[in-house]
């Protein structure tokens, strides 16, 4: 990894103390482990004079500064005297000076004697949350102090890991177990000396050179500069030959960047020349939209042309007809005149004949005639009607003055027509439901179908447009950001398990894979948008792998009976990514499952180890449509037309039904306003009685 020495965001950029341990050091950190937990954030170390904050400094110079020359210890204190503290004094916790009564020198008092071990450990974690560990133990071996440098690729702690610890090779046999390798490098290095051990750490960290160290534990105490030439050329300007940067070869160098750029400096002239006659039919196109323009103007006032000339039009026309109008109404007036005055003699003539006896008794008898004949034909229609309810209803014709008491039967069957109109509103309201959801399952199926012609992937709809607008937005294709279910398939030797390892690997499939390339530009679209949906992915930076070595030889894994993508760039990513997450047992029986950590079977029961078990059986996990492996949906895109067919099946059916409950209840309607008017529309025999009349 390529790390820089200014990062854009200094708060995270790096590797950062997350936290470190030491036990048995100096007079103050005695007999167990001390610990403190700056998680990557600026610390302040604080207490009274002599609690250790000097002592505990200390230990991290001996972690990052291995060369005993190039540190010394107490300076963070501001004392002068620099040679008072060392590595020993350290390890066996010196902590004062006692003189007996008649001893010439004094005695150094100490916790610990040459029986002692001392360990020291720090830990780091950098942006992309790789752990580092550094550490350092030290004994003591027939009176000399023995060293031991190393470091892990994860996070260790001083109680876990090195207790017991012992002064022979044990304990690294120990660590090693606890920490073994998994096939990518071994996860502890051990160095046989301070060089080795800072050139590691230089390396790993990102620095530059050794230099880096001296200044780490320069800048940890420092409390004056005598000479600013001095500690810069000293501490962090490389040492470089002046003489080496005068040769032929950067001559030339400087030779041919002065020829580029007279070459680019003709290049600018001749393209000035070039475009001279853009210049010209820029002129000629001003001069065109200047016509264009006076054009328009003139089409807009042609409108106003023709408005003014139709209005003169119109206003003869007006004209003209205003004085037919007045030619029609002259002869209405005399035709008005004619009629009122043969009105008046139809007058004079009705007052002869009323004046006479016989017209008067005519008059009378005609008036009551009249009236029987009316209430003749409102009886004979009522009782029309009647009869046509009474057939209607299956009751008696022309009835009786005894038989039309029927009417309380009526009233009962209407009744019951009411309660049955309910009873059917029921019905037709359930079949709408299933309409409606038959017609938003078809509406979804067709879109699933059009999806997957166009992808040729298994992908469901709704994950499928997020990725689309992922790619559109950082111009990526979808072999560069591809769904991890478009790189797998089952194999077609073990169909019979691709229901259980559909369900296992169903919600794995649906992430997607982010190259480093694009990782930027998805966080900001992603974090910025509103993808109405959810989405995963994953961050793929491209590492060797050796998962080859570590594949064990069993056709009953999961891993064993899929198939990976030939061509595509991800492909050894995945088949890591299934190996170690993914792997599971395949289990022929329950009696097999149940004696394995890890394991599946074909009707998708999973046991994930450690008590857990799943199995989803939800609709949406029910049938082939539901698929996501592979980079060939022919087979899903079969069995969703299958589906549309049933779902279009299922809603003509329903239809069907809709239709036959409608008519049952129009035909119950009309019977019921039948049983209704024949309750109201006949209050008594008389209204029907025509026979009476006559």
């Amino acid at each position: 990894m390529d790390y820089k020495l200014f990062s854009t965001d200094s708060s995270t950029s790096g590797f950062r103390l997350q936290y470190m341990e030491v036990f048995n050091w100096g007079g103050t950190f005695h007999d167990k482990v001390w610990r403190i937990n700056p998680e990557g954030n600026t610390t302040l170390l604080t207490g009274a004079n002599a609690s250790g904050k000097t002592t505990f400094i200390d230990a991290l110079l001996t972690l990052m500064v291995p060369y005993k020359k190039d540190r010394f210890y107490n300076q963070s204190s501001g004392e002068e005297k620099k040679g008072a503290r060392t590595e020993e004094s350290y390890v066996l916790g010196h902590y004062g000076k006692k003189q007996n009564e008649g001893d010439l020198s004094a005695t150094v008092q100490a916790l610990r004697d040459e029986t002692a071990i001392s360990i020291l450990l720090a830990t780091f974690k950098n942006e992309d949350d790789k752990y580092c560990t550094i550490f350092q133990c030290r004994w003591f071996s027939n009176g000399d102090l023995k060293k031991q440098f190393g470091l892990a690729h994860k996070g260790l702690r001083i109680e876990e890991d090195f207790f017991p610890f012992d002064t022979k090779r044990k304990w690294k046999d120990n660590l090693m177990a606890k920490h073994p390798d998994i096939g990518r490098g071994n996860p502890i290095e051990y160095f046989s000396g301070p060089g080795d051990y800072a050139e590691r750490m230089v390396r790993l960290f990102g620095m530059r050179s050794n230099k880096a160290l001296s200044l780490f534990n320069q800048v940890v105490g420092i409390k004056y500069v005598e000479d600013l030439d001095l500690f810069f050329r000293n501490y962090m300007l490389e040492d470089k030959d002046v003489n080496s940067h005068i040769e032929y070869k950067e001559l030339i160098g400087s030779f041919n960047e002065l020829t580029k750029a007279r070459n680019d400096i003709e290049k600018a002239e001749e393209q000035i020349f070039q475009l001279k006659p853009i210049t010209e039919y820029a002129e000629k196109i001003k001069t065109t939209s200047s016509e264009l323009k006076d054009l328009e103007i003139s089409k807009h006032t042609s409108a106003y042309w023709f408005s003014a000339k139709g209005k003169e039009l119109s206003e003869k026309e007006y004209a003209r007809l205003e004085k037919v109008i007045e030619n029609i109404e002259s002869k209405i007036k005399i035709i008005d005149a004619e009629i009122n005055g043969l009105r008046d003699k139809e007058a004079e003539l009705k007052v002869d004949i009323k004046s006479s006896e016989a017209g008067r008794q005519t008059e009378a008898l005609e008036k009551e005639i009249k009236e029987l004949n009316i209430k003749l034909q409102e009886r004979s229609k009522a009782l029309t009607k009647y009869n046509a309810l009474a057939q209607s209803l299956s009751f008696t014709e022309n009835p009786s003055e005894k038989v039309i008491a029927e009417k309380e039967a009526a009233l009962v069957k209407k009744t019951g027509c009411e309660t049955k109109d309910k009873e059917l509103n029921k019905c037709i309201r359930n079949e709408e439901n299933k309409r409606e959801e038959s017609r938003k399952n078809i509406e979804t199926t067709k879109v699933s179908i059009s999806t997957l012609i166009k992808n040729d992937n298994n992908i469901p709809t709704s994950v499928a447009r997020i990725r689309e607008d992922i790619l559109e937005a950082v111009g990526a294709n979808k072999n560069e950001i591809p769904f991890i279910g478009e790189l797998i398939k089952v194999d077609e030797n073990s169909q019979d398990w691709e229901f259980g390892i559909e369900k296992l690997l169903h919600s794995f499939a649906l992430r997607i894979i982010v190259p480093e390339k694009y990782y930027k530009a998805v966080n900001k679209y992603v974090n910025s948008t509103n993808l109405n949906g959810k989405i995963f992915y994953y961050r793929y930076k491209e590492t060797d792998t050796l998962l080859e070595n570590r594949i064990e030889d069993s056709e009953k894994t999961v891993y064993s009976k899929l198939n990976f993508k030939p061509d595509s760039n991800y492909k050894n990513w995945v088949q890591e990514q299934i190996f170690e997450q993914f792997n599971f047992y395949c289990a022929d029986d329950l009696l097999d499952f149940e004696n394995s950590k890890r394991a599946l079977t074909k009707e998708g029961l999973i046991n994930f180890g450690r008590g857990r078990h799943q199995k989803d059986d939800r609709k949406s996990f029910g049938n082939r449509s539901s698929y996501v492996l592979g980079w060939d949906n022919k087979a899903k895109i079969k069995s969703l037309r299958e589906l549309l067919t049933i779902l279009t099946d299922d809603e003509t059916n329903a239809i069907k039904e809709i239709g036959k409950l409608e008519n049952k209840i129009e035909l119950n309607k009309n019977q019921r306003d039948n049983y209704y008017n024949f309750i109201n529309l006949f209050e008594n025999f008389d209204s029907i009685n025509w026979g009476e009349i006559c």
